[in-house]
């Protein structure tokens, strides 16, 4: 039997991927575009990889396809597997059927930090012996990619809010029926698919239904209409955090993270608490979370020599863009590239925020995506540096970097000819400052 993954570089769609490879399936994974760094842990796995999309797919009976939520109805092979009546699965589909029926599902969802407490929760159970399965929304170098079906009864996922499939534009986490939740913030994102941040707390709302009761929810900044929810089904609800939490992180404060930053504390904060909840010792949750080096591309060190170091961020919306400013700006004279490339961002929805957090930098570049609505003449007043390719921005930091520089790039995605070109022009710095010497 072979599993067909559409969209198999994706995050979600790569740890499906696996995940199949692991239950024993054939698996051949299609996509027009592999970078990292989901493109490498694809390499390693037994997975047949063909870099475009055909017009059809040879097809036997028990085969199966899974479908990437950036594919849409009118691609050909789409509209001929609708022809040929093929079942379709979205990944949490086929995730729930084939992977998490029969586990214990931990839950991580939020606008901000899913990847980072699920790598944490995940990390910790797994050095806690208890063998997880789990599935990231990015690539953790400690556990070894971004998922694993694991033996024990625990199955830890990124559950985002974003629409399952063009044929089920449900959110994903409605297919996964967790028996723990953890919501890390709730904020406005995903202009495509919601109006307004009202509609948002609404699939929250029927997240909560879907919770058996006396389950624990660990929250922080929520709405006081799901706080009440919450109370009136009956669930144990932990909150942690920001300004109402009764968990505070001070309850860390023997532990010291691998990862910088207040926010990487409170991700810290809500992976103890979920991992506590099941019965953990303390002092293991803690010994563990203070080894964890948390996924890639968060606050990743691409570069660094003579007093300059270039970080690789996942950031993309206002308030991780905030966050990460927050934690390097005391360490001194920082330039900053955000790309504002999701769809949410494109919209301009958000310029003012941006805005204010890149005047508080010392350098800072917006990398325009190929179509938006930016308000370019408020960042040009700004005196914020627009490029338009990328090659243009690495071209920028290198003509302004100094000693005792930190370059933080923030995207959603892998920016990769970027970092060739200013790593290539980094090192040749430095070549010519031995010569000089």
């Amino acid at each position: 039997m072979t599993v067909h993954v559409l969209g198999v570089c994706g995050t979600l769609m790569g740890g499906v991927a696996c995940l199949a490879v692991e239950k024993g399936y054939d698996v051949i994974g299609y996509d027009v575009s592999f970078i990292p760094p989901m493109s490498t842990v694809l390499e390693g796995k037994n997975i047949t990889i063909i870099s475009e999309y055909p017009n059809i797919i040879e097809l036997k009976n028990l085969d199966m396809v899974i479908v990437g939520n950036q594919l849409r109805r009118g691609h050909p092979l789409i509209q001929w597997l609708i022809k040929k009546r093929v079942k379709l699965y979205s990944a949490p589909e086929w995730l729930l059927e084939f992977v998490l029926r029969d586990r214990k599902v931990i839950a991580v969802t939020g606008s901000h930090g899913k990847t980072t407490i699920t790598t944490m929760i995940s990390w910790v159970l797994e050095q806690c012996g208890q063998q997880p399965g789990y599935l990231i929304g990015g690539v953790s170098s400690q556990l070894g990619g971004c998922s694993a079906l694991g033996k024990g009864p625990y199955f830890v996922i990124e559950a985002d809010e974003y629409d399952s499939a063009f044929f089920d534009k449900r959110p994903k986490f409605i297919h996964y029926w967790p028996t723990m939740l953890i919501i890390s913030n709730i904020e406005y994102d995903h202009a495509d698919i919601y109006p307004d941040i009202s509609s948002i707390i609404t699939q929250f709302g029927y997240l909560l239904r879907l919770l058996p009761s006396q389950s624990s929810v660990i929250s922080t900044n929520i709405t006081s209409g799901l706080e009440d929810m919450i109370e009136s089904f009956g669930l144990e609800h932990l909150q942690y955090g920001g300004n109402c939490g009764k968990y505070g992180t001070n309850l860390l404060n023997n532990v010291v993270l691998k990862m910088p930053g207040k926010f990487n504390q409170e991700n810290a904060l809500a992976a103890y608490l979920a991992v506590k909840a099941i019965g953990i010792d303390e002092k293991d949750i803690k010994k563990a979370l203070s080894l964890c080096k948390g996924p890639a591309r968060r606050q990743m060190v691409k570069y660094q020599n003579q007093g300059v170091v270039a970080y690789d961020d996942f950031a993309h919306h206002p308030s991780e863009l905030l966050q990460v400013v927050k934690t390097f700006q005391p360490k001194g004279r920082l330039m900053v590239l955000y790309n504002p490339a999701t769809y949410t961002q494109r919209q301009g929805l958000m310029d003012d925020k941006v805005i204010d957090i890149l005047n508080k930098v010392d350098k800072s570049v917006i990398l325009l995506p190929k179509k938006h609505n930016l308000h370019l003449e408020a960042y040009r007043k700004a005196g914020i540096i627009l490029c338009e390719d990328e090659r243009a921005c690495a071209l920028v930091f290198l003509n302004h970097v100094e000693d005792d520089t930190q370059i933080i790039v923030t995207s959603a995605y892998y920016l990769e000819i970027f970092w060739t070109n200013l790593l290539h022009g980094l090192k040749a710095m430095e070549v010519s400052s031995k010569i000089s010497d």
